[in-house]
Parts: C-alpha cells; sequence; structure tokens
C-alpha cells in the first residue's frame, strides 16, 4: 500500500515539473516572436550616377511621408539618414545628391542604402567608390574678341589699393581639445508597443528615433565628429546606432533603432576630434517616447 503511494506522489511532482520548465520556456520565447508586419505592396527602383541617387516609385501603394529614409555611409561609417518628408506617391521620382550630404574624396568608399520604417524593409541598396573626377569642379573661361576698330583711350591712373594683413596661423603642437558650442535633441519620434508575457503580464518595449543638433569648433580643424546612441540594459549599456561626420563643424544627425527591446532610457554622445587627435565629449540621458 505505501509503495503504491510512493509511485503516485512521484508522478505528480514529474508532472509539476514539467509544466513549470513549459511555462518558463514559453515566457522567454514569447516576447520574441515576430509582430507579424506585412511588407508594404508598392514597388521601388533605384539608379546610381555618382554622386546623384534617384529612387523611383515603380508602381502599387503610396508610401506615407516619413517612412522612408535613405542612409549615406563613406568608408564604412554612417554619415547622414535623410528622410522622405512628402507622401510618395507611384511613378514619382526621389533624387538625392550625396555630396551635399558627404565630405568624401578621392578613394573613398559611398555606400547608399533605402529602408522603409513601419516593414523594418530594406528596400535599394548601392556602393561605389569615388574617382578624382568628382570631387573637383572645372572652371570655364570664355574670351570675347572684339572686331570693332580700336580708338585709343586714356590710361587710368592706378589707385593704391590696401593689402589685408594675413591672419597668424598657430605654430608649435596644438594641445587645445576641441570645443562642443551646443548638442541637443530636436526631434523625439520614438515608438513603444505593448506585450504580454505568459499569462497576461504586460511591459513596454521601445524603438528609438532621435534626432540631434550640434555645433563645434577648434582653434585649428575638425577631423571628426562621431555620434553614438546606447540603450540602458539591465545590467550595462548597449549601442543601438552611431554616425561620424567628416571635417563638420555643424549639423543635425538621426539616430534610428533597428527592433524593438525593453528599456526605453537611452543617452547619446557626441566626440569631437582635432587633427591634432584631442577629443572633447558630452552626453546626453534621457527617457524617450
Amino acid at each position: 500500500m505505501n509503495r503504491a503511494q510512493s509511485e503516485s506522489i512521484g508522478v505528480i511532482l514529474l508532472a509539476g515539473v514539467i509544466v513549470l520548465s513549459v511555462g518558463a520556456f514559453g515566457a522567454f520565447y514569447l516576447p520574441t516572436l515576430d509582430d507579424g508586419t506585412d511588407r508594404p505592396l508598392f514597388s521601388i527602383e533605384g539608379d546610381t550616377d555618382p554622386p546623384n541617387v534617384t529612387i523611383t516609385h515603380a508602381g502599387g501603394d503610396s508610401v506615407g511621408a516619413g517612412e522612408l529614409r535613405l542612409s549615406i555611409e563613406v568608408n564604412g561609417s554612417r554619415v547622414d539618414y535623410i528622410p522622405r518628408n512628402e507622401e510618395f506617391t507611384p511613378g514619382e521620382t526621389w533624387a538625392v545628391n550625396v555630396s551635399e550630404y558627404a565630405n568624401v574624396s578621392r578613394g573613398s568608399v559611398v555606400g547608399v542604402t533605402l529602408y522603409h520604417l513601419p516593414s523594418e524593409s530594406r528596400l535599394y541598396s548601392e556602393e561605389w567608390a569615388v574617382r578624382e573626377e568628382w570631387t573637383q569642379t572645372s572652371t570655364v573661361i570664355t574670351t570675347t574678341t572684339s572686331t570693332e576698330t580700336e580708338t585709343s583711350t586714356a590710361t587710368p591712373t592706378p589707385t593704391a589699393t590696401a593689402t589685408p594683413t594675413p591672419t597668424a596661423t598657430p605654430s608649435g603642437p596644438d594641445t587645445t581639445d576641441p570645443t562642443i558650442e551646443s548638442f541637443e535633441i530636436i526631434a523625439d519620434n520614438t515608438t513603444t508597443e505593448q506585450r504580454e508575457w505568459l499569462f497576461g503580464f504586460p511591459y513596454t518595449v521601445s524603438k528609438a528615433n532621435i534626432t540631434v543638433s550640434w555645433e563645434v569648433s577648434d582653434n585649428r580643424n575638425i577631423a571628426d565628429v562621431s555620434i553614438t546612441m546606447e540603450q540602458r540594459g539591465l545590467f550595462v549599456w548597449s549601442q543601438v546606432d552611431a554616425a561620424s561626420s567628416s571635417a563638420s563643424t555643424a549639423g543635425e544627425t538621426t539616430l534610428v533603432q533597428d527592433e524593438y527591446t525593453g528599456s526605453n532610457t537611452y543617452r547619446i554622445t557626441i566626440t569631437v576630434t582635432d587633427e591634432a587627435g584631442n577629443t572633447a565629449s558630452e552626453t546626453i540621458e534621457f527617457e524617450a517616447g
């Protein structure tokens, strides 16, 4: 009789362990499932004639304002993230001159990628190496020859012109750090979603979309301005996006997170480096959304 009771208790305990294991697996796995967003029903064609990129809506549904963004990268680093702020309808074209957004030189590798933000899909991507003729501007000089008979004219008396005094260039090693004149968030388009754990326990996930404005200066020349966005996890900060701009002293930069995660606490850091290797940095920490 005691042996039968022991076997029954063992079976009940084993069943309980299996139920708890399945529940724990479900709590871990369910939040990672795809939300099932369908790709939009439209067709996009891209054409590159460096430094120009032309995007054509080849048919299908219209694309809402702000849903398309063109990412520009130079030598593997993102330098700008250009939004399409108008509705994109069938037959329309969107032309972008990359040289207006990125400082490039001969031998640089330039890449462009078109994203559709609501579906998180990549629609077009192209990469090319910059040739010398793309970074030079030719000047055409036109000479006009007069066919009329020349007549003598009085020679004007030359007028003395004051010679400007040249500005002194600093000499010796540069030990002065760059200056961050301003650094602020000017747009927060972060989105959030409500999800449920096992047994209906709710939690919130976020996907950051932040635009910052910045201005920097140096006593000589700026070499690089890099901006990173990090998200706070349970124990550590994780980088979710980064961009850089070479030799610029002012601009606006958009940082976008690729997928939803649990925390909505972020920090954005700007780091400025001059040609001598001196650096300066500043960080903004905030709750997005």
